[in-house]
């Protein structure tokens, strides 16, 4: 019976193990101090959980794609605190980040630009599935420790380096 306990102990150890530095779980979140030029962006409205947004950014990566307009990057900005809202009710927006702006788009696209600003920026070359567990605390501990608080949603914007490699850049406006 103990040997039963522990190969499914050491599996469990093994899969958590495998897990975590799949994910990314390793890696350091860099944080600085940033002004952007700003966004132009190009995206549908999502209603949710956070988690489910990858359709709606990819709707419009093909969307791009189809019409020709290159999406280097895509971004969810996330406009509910989801600690105080319930998941259903969460609301977000999911698209491409443009370098300039784009002469038409289909109905349900939303084209704008979002203003230069003052933002803590966290990057993470993990997955962005652990952000809310690595990257949000990091941030949330160094507003503290700052004494000073986001005034707006958080801005996640994900550049894909290779197959199996990405970055992640989380911009947490705070006040000038």
């Amino acid at each position: 019976m103990k040997w039963i306990l522990f190969f499914v102990f050491s599996g469990i150890v093994v899969f958590v193990t495998t897990l975590y530095f799949n994910l990314g779980g390793h890696k350091d979140v860099i944080l600085s101090e940033v002004n952007t030029d700003g966004f132009h962006v190009i995206y549908k409205l999502h209603d949710g959980p956070y988690h489910k947004i990858i359709n709606t950014i990819e709707s419009v990566e093909a969307w791009a794609a189809k019409n020709n307009i290159p999406c280097p990057q895509t971004f969810g900005e996330y406009l509910d605190d989801p600690r105080s809202a319930d998941e259903s009710r969460l609301r977000s927006h999911g698209g491409c980040i443009l370098s300039s702006p784009v002469s038409t788009v289909e109905q349900g696209l939303i084209q704008r630009f979002i203003l230069p600003g003052h933002y803590l920026k966290a990057s993470f070359e993990g997955a962005p599935s652990i952000g809310p567990f690595k990257v949000y605390p990091k941030a949330e501990d160094w507003a503290r420790s700052h004494r000073i608080q986001f005034t707006g949603p958080v801005i996640e914007v994900y550049t894909v380096k290779g197959p199996h490699s990405m970055v992640t850049e989380y911009y947490f406006p705070m006040p000038k």
